[in-house]
Order: C-alpha cells, then sequence, then structure tokens
C-alpha cells in the first residue's frame, strides 16, 4: 500500500512538471496579459512597432522641353489622377514646379501643351518627393540641306559659267543669294521643299525656275545668251 501511494505522489510530481514546461514555451520572451497567447503577443508588438503610411504625399512636378536647355516650361496642362483615382488638374509656372497633394501609390499622367507632342505615362508616388518630365515639339524644323548648282552656257554640257548672280527662297521663306564661281558652282543652303531660284548674268537671259530640294546634292542648269532682238531693244540706236 505504501508503495502505490508513492508512485501516485511520483506521477502527480511529472504531470505538474509537463504542464509547467509547456507553459513556459509557449510564453517565453514575451508575457501574458488577459489570456493572450505568445503568438497574440507577437502579433500586437508588430502592429505597434510598424511605421504608418502616410495618408497623402507631395509631388513637385517639372515640365522641361526635350532637347531643350535645361529650363521648365511654362502654361503645360498636367492632369493628375493619385492612387485614390482624384484628379488634379494645372498648369506649370516656368518659375517654380507644379506641386500636387494625393494618396501615395501609382499615378496617372497626361501632359500637354500646344505645338508639342501630349504624353501620358504612370509614375510611382509613395513618398514627398521631385520628378521630372519631358516633351517634344511637334514642329521641330528640318535640318538645313545644302544645294550645289552648276550653271553652263547654253546646255548642261556646255562651259562652266562664272559671275551667274543666283537667288531666290527656300521652302520655308528664307532669303539667299549666291554667285557661280570659276568653275561655274555655287552651293545654297536652306530648309528642304520646293525651292524658287533666279538665274541672271549680263548678256543671257534672266530664268526663273522651282526645284524640289530634298536632300544635300548636285544639280545643273544653263543659261541662253540673249538674241540679237533682245539686245536691240535695250541697246541706243547708233547715228548712221
Amino acid at each position: 500500500m505504501k508503495k502505490s501511494y508513492c508512485i501516485a505522489i511520483l506521477m502527480l510530481i511529472i504531470i505538474s512538471l509537463a504542464s509547467n514546461a509547456c507553459a513556459i514555451s509557449e510564453t517565453t520572451g514575451a508575457t501574458a496579459e488577459d489570456g493572450q497567447n505568445a503568438d497574440q503577443i507577437a502579433a500586437n508588438q508588430a502592429a505597434t512597432d510598424q511605421v504608418a503610411s502616410p495618408s497623402t504625399v507631395a509631388l513637385s512636378l517639372y515640365v522641361l522641353e526635350r532637347k531643350g536647355n535645361g529650363t521648365s516650361l511654362s502654361g503645360v496642362t498636367v492632369t493628375a489622377y493619385d492612387a485614390s483615382g482624384k484628379i488634379v488638374k494645372g498648369i506649370t509656372s516656368s518659375n517654380e514646379p507644379m506641386v500636387i497633394d494625393g494618396q501615395p501609390g501609382t499615378w496617372q499622367f497626361t501632359i500637354a501643351k500646344e505645338g508639342y507632342k501630349t504624353i501620358s505615362l504612370a509614375y510611382d508616388v509613395t513618398n514627398t518627393s521631385t520628378a521630372i518630365a519631358a516633351i517634344e515639339r511637334i514642329d521641330q524644323s528640318p535640318e538645313p540641306v545644302a544645294l550645289t548648282i552648276h550653271v553652263h552656257d547654253g546646255d548642261l554640257n556646255g562651259t562652266p559659267l562664272a559671275d551667274v548672280q543666283v537667288s531666290g527662297q527656300d521652302f520655308g521663306g528664307n532669303d539667299f543669294e549666291g554667285m557661280t564661281n570659276s568653275n561655274g558652282a555655287v552651293v545654297i543652303d536652306g530648309v528642304p521643299g520646293i525651292w524658287q531660284f533666279t538665274f541672271s548674268k549680263e548678256s543671257y537671259e534672266t530664268i526663273r525656275l522651282s526645284y524640289n530640294v530634298t536632300e544635300t546634292e548636285n544639280t545643273g542648269a544653263y543659261l541662253l545668251k540673249a538674241t540679237d532682238s533682245q539686245k536691240n531693244l535695250t541697246s541706243p540706236q547708233s547715228n548712221q
């Protein structure tokens, strides 16, 4: 009987130790309050330690001309949608950025200005920051081209004519003027397109013509000598 009683006491001690060991393993590194277990306490602690995200952020936006001198453009219409879909619309100034407030996340932008290509883009705005967008001109002038003209006497196989006055306008409406050299050649620079020419030289007929200049190239022209009848019209009659 005494032996059985001792065994029962020993079993109670073992059960008690096992129960205490479980309680320690579950609460190590945390203090249980109001019946919370370690997982609940860890979750609460993580929530407390987490830094709250800002409810709104501000983006300072500069709009520049692509291939420009780096100066921000004024008069640019900017339409922005923040992450919540709120719309903000404004016009840029050349002195200060356009400041847009909204909910952080991915924002959508449309940027437009007369004479420039309209662009649409998405940009992640997660905190208050500064950004730059660039737009490109539509009406950029084409690169100038050079036309070398060889002027001949009588036909294109004739003797090169020096001192021929060549004048006119390029496609952009710019005036030009030049004189053929000793080889009968003159080089004219201008905006590609249809050019207007006038060729004149003393004792030769003045000619006017149009020519479509699309690239830097060489071309030829010729002048005809004035007829005797034309000379008589411009020369005084001699007294017999």
